[in-house]
């Protein structure tokens, strides 16, 4: 409205310079005077405008005052209610510090006990092995002697009777042999007696009929068959011997045969016996190896008791420790739009964005979360044995200790903060419903690999 009523004036005042121009000096005067009065009139129709606007803003700041004076009252009694449950939540951490110390001593005690039972485990698995080791090695050596006494003296058995059996061989042979020459001799007396008989008769008959050319035939046919005789014998001689030769080959080849088994069952006997002193000697050598095992499963599970024990050492003074108290940052979501909203900075905390929740998530629960600050000593030992890669349990050099399930859903969220809860306990189940099941799934993969 303005622009066009001023556009209207210039339009007007080029129309008058126009009739100045055209009139003459005498109708200057009252073109002045309709231009001040024009000027006049647009000057009067915008303060009528101002004054309008200056009535509209006074009401919106009477508005506003009302409004601010019922955020006063709203903030007061909102004040008074954190009060309340400030003193509330105050005495359920003086009972929670009472359950927790009640679960500190019992927990001291029962990592004594099972520090006792580990000794007594450790001692009687040293006792054992022990036991083992000299009753495997006792075993092996007796078993070994008994069977090297065994073999000695089979091999000393079988040696007299290899004597005994060449003492007969060679007793046989001699007699044998006696008995040839004794033959040998008396068939040489006999034969000599006969043919002296014969020539005896023969010289009779000869010197009686025979003249000297047919005796002289007659001697040398007596001596050819005398020849004869003793060629015969030696050969009969000759024949026997051989026999008899052939026979003690027989013998000793049947002999040879037997020692050449004997020989062979005692090498097979003494590979047998080689393995198994080899056997128990890697059955030793699995023993001590398992012995090694053991002392080292006893060694981690003895620094794993230390680590656990510094554990619940260093949450005792952190509990214990009243300038230690757990800080936290909530940030909600905005209802104007998407995004997190942090909390107006105090002066014991400052806000520290999350570095995984930078760009926010949301819980399942409702509204978007960014930190976990734990007061608990259970969601403590759930965030610590839950495995998480990425996740778990920190705790600060200032003592906060902050719980993370970001492998899950990428999420940091507020528990309590001095003895206040900050979130429902469905969250609280949900999260450990979470660690739990992430626990499982890591042992299972264990189990697997």
């Amino acid at each position: 409205m303005p622009k066009k009523k001023e556009k209207k004036s210039v339009e007007k005042q080029n129309d008058v310079q126009k009739t100045q121009k055209r009139d003459s000096p005498a109708a200057a005067e009252s073109t002045e005077n309709y231009l001040y009065l024009t000027q006049k009139r647009y000057l009067n129709e915008q303060l009528q405008r101002y004054q309008l606007k200056c009535e509209a803003l006074e009401r919106q700041k009477k508005d506003l005052d009302c409004q601010c004076g019922i955020l006063e009252k709203e903030k007061k009694d909102v004040v008074e209610y954190l009060k309340r449950s400030l003193l509330e939540k105050e005495a359920e951490v003086d009972e929670l510090t009472e359950r927790l110390e009640g679960q500190q001593r019992a927990a001291q005690q029962h990592g004594d006990s099972q520090q006792l039972t580990l000794t007594e485990l450790r001692r009687e698995l040293r006792g054992r092995v022990t036991e083992a080791s000299s009753e495997n090695k006792s075993l092996a050596l007796q078993e070994f002697q008994e069977q090297r006494e065994q073999i000695m003296s089979n091999m000393e058995s079988l040696e007299k009777q290899l004597a005994n059996q060449r003492e007969e061989h060679k007793a046989t042979i001699h007699s044998l042999e006696m008995k040839a020459l004794l033959e040998k001799k008396r068939l040489e007396k006999e034969m000599e007696s006969h043919v002296a008989v014969m020539a005896a008769e023969v010289q009779q008959l000869v010197e009686q009929k025979v003249p000297e050319a047919a005796r002289s035939a007659l001697q040398e046919n007596a001596e050819v068959r005398s020849l004869i005789s003793q060629l015969s014998e030696q050969n009969h001689d000759l024949m026997e011997e051989n026999f008899a030769l052939r026979e003690r080959k027989g013998r000793l080849r049947v002999e040879v045969e037997n020692l050449e088994e004997m020989l062979r069952e005692t090498s097979r006997q003494s590979c047998v016996h080689k393995k198994v002193v080899e056997q128990l000697t890697e059955k030793c050598q699995q023993l001590q190896a398992e012995l090694k095992d053991c002392q080292q499963e006893v060694e981690q599970l003895h620094t794993k008791q230390t680590g656990v024990l510094g554990e619940m050492e260093a949450l005792r003074d952190l509990t214990l420790n009243p300038a230690q108290t757990f800080q936290f940052e909530l940030a909600l979501q905005n209802p104007a739009g998407p995004g997190l909203v942090p909390p107006p900075p105090t002066r014991k905390h400052k806000h520290t964005p999350s570095r995984r929740g930078a760009a926010g998530s949301s819980s399942p629960q409702g509204p978007l979360l960014r930190s976990v600050h734990l007061l608990g000593l259970q969601c403590h030992s759930v965030a610590i044995n839950s495995g998480f890669r990425n996740s778990g349990l920190t705790v600060s050099k200032t003592g906060k200790i902050i719980t993370a399930v970001r492998s899950t859903h990428a999420l940091e969220a507020p528990l309590s903060h001095e003895g206040k809860l900050l979130v429902p306990h469905d969250y609280i189940h949900f999260l450990c419903q979470t660690a739990n099941q992430k626990m499982e799934e890591n042992l299972r993969f264990i189990h697997r690999s």
